[in-house]
């Protein structure tokens, strides 16, 4: 039993030490926005635009188009809500055939609540059509997210007859400014 209890105890102390122990290189956060996909709304958002045609569409449906876009982020689901930065990236539709939507998205956001501001950068794939929540990589990060690693929860808000809207949860391990004085 003893040996048993000294295991525990030291599987638990090295967790905490690397965890969130005083030596970490990282600290977490966490943060909640929205971002809107409304095409042709003026200073609200700017939808997707295809800057390359698909494989073979008769075949494959959309395999290898690609598209551009840019799109406001708000603090709150409602679109009035104040804005706090945009997403800017590209998306290519990776699904091998006409019913499979799947695409690969790299963007960065652009933050900026009066709070937190900086950028960090995402990479994933996702099926808009089957996924209601699925999560992407984050991979980077400037300014209060510098070297921000960790992961973003994306949830489809989207219902019938409404535009698209997406609830982004950011789970990050950001560098604390004692590994940075070390750079």
């Amino acid at each position: 039993m003893a040996a048993s209890t000294s295991t525990f105890l030291l599987a638990f102390s090295l967790a905490i030490l690397f965890v969130g122990g005083a030596t970490s290189d990282c600290y977490y956060k966490s943060v909640t926005y929205y971002v809107h996909v409304v095409s042709g709304a003026d200073g609200i958002a700017i939808g997707t635009d295809e800057v390359l045609p698909g494989v073979n569409a008769s075949v494959t449906g959309s395999l290898g188009s690609a598209g551009v876009f840019q799109l406001n982020i708000t603090q709150e689901e409602d679109i009035q809500s104040k804005q706090v930065g945009f997403i800017r990236g590209f998306e290519i539709y990776v699904g091998l055939n006409a019913s499979d939507p799947t695409t690969l998205m790299l963007n960065t956001v652009n933050y900026n609540d009066g709070v937190q501001k900086g950028t960090f950068q995402m990479h994933g794939e996702a099926n808009f059509n089957t996924e209601i929540t699925y999560d992407v990589s984050v991979v980077g990060g400037t300014g209060d997210f510098v070297g921000a690693r960790g992961f973003s929860r994306v949830t489809n808000l989207m219902t019938p007859g409404s535009d698209s809207k997406f609830r982004h949860v950011l789970h990050i391990c950001v560098l604390n400014s004692l590994s940075l004085s070390t750079l």
